[in-house]
């Protein structure tokens, strides 16, 4: 490997490891937000059986609740999206100035210190790596983004595939999003009202 796809794959990897910190950021945002969300809708709903009083299939539902809360709360616990996306931050910290510096050294030298900041954290997905190609991409002026062009300014393209897996990523995680927020509505009102 020559010395300029090295630091083509340098560049590239720092690229998917900010949308890796992106993405375990949004993971922590959400999943402390769903909590709260369900854990107010318990709550809520046994203020409202002590005033009022529930049938026993809604007192089921909530105990569910209750007990997926305990549940979720406990895998959001052990996922550590924040200080895995934190481990990130610093590998593409240390990649960035790799990259800066890499005119300074050789080619062994530079393979060496990247191999050796990859080792210092976990790696980001295949899907951080297409989510940086695709936004690079999709970010670039139209009159850029004929790779054939002198002026193409990425080393990578993305293909069609790719780019039909980012969207349809990003389109299945609105809906799971949705999904979550719901869920307890979901569960909660059919039970009350279609099992009375």
């Amino acid at each position: 490997m020559n010395k300029q796809k090295i630091i083509n794959k340098i560049w590239w990897t720092k690229k998917a490891r900010i949308y890796s910190e992106i993405r375990l950021k949004a993971n922590a945002k959400l999943s402390q937000h769903i909590l709260i969300w369900y854990s107010f809708i318990a709550v809520c709903t046994s203020i409202y059986g002590l005033k009022y009083q529930l049938d026993t299939n809604v007192e089921l539902a909530l105990i569910f609740l209750s007990i997926g809360i305990l549940v979720l709360s406990i895998i959001v616990n052990y996922s550590r999206f924040n200080e895995r996306a934190m481990e990130m931050k610093k590998s593409y910290e240390m990649l960035n100035k790799l990259h800066d510096e890499a005119d300074y050294f050789d080619q062994r030298t530079i393979n060496n210190e990247y191999l050796g900041i990859l080792e210092l954290s976990e790696n980001h997905t295949d899907l951080d790596y297409v989510s940086a190609l695709v936004n690079e991409y999709e970010n670039l002026a139209e009159h850029k983004k004929d790779p054939q062009s002198e002026n193409y300014p990425l080393s990578s393209t993305p293909s069609q595939a790719q780019i039909d897996k980012y969207h349809s990523y990003k389109c299945l995680n609105m809906l799971l999003i949705i999904f979550y927020w719901a869920l307890p509505a979901l569960t909660l009102i059919p039970i009350h009202f279609l099992l009375k």
